[in-house]
């Protein structure tokens, strides 16, 4: 399974963490992933980018494979849906 989104921290760890309990293959697209900026009293804070690194590090520590998918060639098109 791959995945990608939005607030690493949060969506995209639960995801991966629910998957390797089903004993799914996982991995996880560093660059098409982000996260925002934490703070709390009390804990202090961290930038959107150091967040997005300590969930990477702590499913990369679960078994998480991370992986960077290759690029689409220069011109190319999404797909789209038909009607």
């Amino acid at each position: 399974m791959l995945i990608t989104g939005f607030l690493t921290h949060m969506c995209v760890s639960t995801t991966a963490r629910e998957a390797l309990m089903l004993d799914l293959r996982v991995a996880v697209d560093p660059e098409a992933t982000a996260s925002e900026p934490l703070e709390r009293p009390g804990l202090g804070a961290l930038s959107g980018e150091e967040a997005r690194r300590a969930a990477l590090l702590h499913l990369a520590d679960m078994g998480v494979e991370l992986t960077t998918l290759p690029s689409a060639p220069a011109g190319a098109t999404p797909a789209v849906r038909p009607s």
